[in-house]
């Protein structure tokens, strides 16, 4: 039996989304871009030419993001839990 790779999440999208996203991969291509203006032999030396990240990347930088966000507001409330005094 095959083991499962519990990091592995398979999602679909709303439809809803998938302009959203288009959106979210022309922005990340136009930063490139204006990254790489200021210099661009340099800039292709050590990332390539720019090229907007494929659908599955992008969301999983996104969703990735968003996970480590909601746990460092989740750590930041118990660490104020846990170092909170009641003066009576």
């Amino acid at each position: 039996m095959a083991t499962k790779d519990t990091n592995q999440v398979s999602i679909r999208l709303d439809d809803d989304a998938k302009q959203d996203v288009e959106l979210l991969r022309q922005e990340d291509i136009k930063g490139k871009l204006e990254m790489r203006a200021t210099n661009p032999d340099l800039y292709d030396q050590h990332h390539d030419k720019p090229t907007p990240p494929s659908r599955s990347e992008l969301c999983k930088r996104i969703l990735q993001a968003v996970i480590k966000d909601k746990a460092a507001a989740i750590r930041a409330a118990q660490s104020e839990a846990s170092g909170a005094t009641v003066n009576v």
